[in-house]
């Protein structure tokens, strides 16, 4: 959840840096959906780009 509307839009790409049981992972997405979960606090989805080699 966040305090700043972002809007749902795929020219806008987010780079996330993850570590899952230590294996580290470099994922690209685009918003989805955006929800107001609360007054001023938004919840949003990810719609992740990968390729072939990243699938398996």
């Amino acid at each position: 959840m966040v305090g700043v509307k972002m809007s749902v839009n795929d020219d806008i790409i987010f780079a996330f840096d993850i570590e899952i049981f230590s294996r580290s992972y470099k994922l690209s997405g685009v918003i989805a959906w955006c929800k107001e979960a609360d007054s001023g606090i938004y919840e949003y989805g990810l719609q992740f780009q990968l390729n072939e080699n990243e699938r398996a």
